[in-house]
């Protein structure tokens, strides 16, 4: 890679020129990256990918249809599958992501067949957060953060043995209508999980249920809309403050810790 190469354009058109040439013509990027210092800063951003996909339709990588090509098989870190997605844009996606460090699987689809993505879920060896409403799951050891979401309180108790064997998971959260009793039990038999929420799909603002809080600084309440969720999961992907650093912030405040 070169550095020395002087551009011919003033920056900013170049740029927007190399730019609009990696959308266009995604499978280039790699090779773009070996121009110039430059260029490999302006464009391997868009290399590591943060793939969003709903209804089957990728909104980020849209000259790619349903199949990303085999080139980004290293390169995803971030997959967001959305409420309507279909099983096959699911399967396509998952089976090239074997790198992904963050995934939420999100699909309400009644014709979703979850039991198919098993094979590739279980290549997810690098997984450190995880959104899904149905968990079937393998052992992922590097899982620090879940989110579970529509699942009934005694589906939860039922799955409490798998999700406790993860070695790694601080940070739960858990839908608003399970029992208060469910929240003690997580709480009094695991102690790496730092915080626990209990997460409503209604309203955009952390609130806190201080009856649970006499007894557990871990544990509040956080409301959170479907749309407020996806775009605050994408900014934390991208290094932003989402609504897990924030909580973070709210109970390092409430245990008397320093938060730079």
């Amino acid at each position: 890679m070169s550095s020395l190469v002087e551009p011919r354009f003033p920056l900013d058109l170049e740029r927007e020129i190399f730019e609009t040439a990696a959308i266009l013509r995604p499978k280039i990027i790699p090779r773009l990256l070996l121009v110039a210092q430059r260029v490999h800063t302006w464009l391997e951003p868009m290399l590591y990918r943060v793939v969003s996909l709903t209804d089957g339709v990728d909104p980020v990588l849209p000259s790619f249809g349903r199949k990303p090509p085999d080139f980004l098989r290293d390169t995803i870190r971030h997959v967001f599958l959305d409420i309507d997605v279909t099983t096959a844009a699911a399967q396509a996606v998952l089976e090239v992501a074997t790198e992904t460090q963050s995934l939420a699987l999100l699909s309400f689809n009644p014709n979703f067949d979850f039991e198919s993505l098993a094979e590739p879920l279980g290549k997810l060896s690098k997984v450190q957060r995880l959104a899904i409403h149905k968990l079937t799951l393998p052992m992922y050891p590097s899982l620090t953060h879940l989110d579970l979401f529509q699942l009934p309180h005694d589906f939860i108790v039922s799955l409490w043995p798998q999700i406790a064997r993860f070695p790694a998971l601080t940070h739960l959260a858990i839908p608003c209508d399970s029992e208060l009793a469910v929240a003690e039990h997580i709480l009094s038999t695991c102690e790496t999980i730092h915080v626990l929420i209990s997460m409503s799909q209604q309203g955009t603002q952390t609130h806190v249920d201080e009856a649970i809080l006499l007894d557990h600084d871990r544990f509040l309440t956080m409301g959170v809309g479907n749309e407020e969720y996806k775009r605050d999961w994408e900014i934390g992907v991208r290094g932003g403050v989402d609504f897990w650093a924030r909580v973070d912030q709210f109970v390092a405040k409430k245990l008397g810790e320093i938060v730079l």
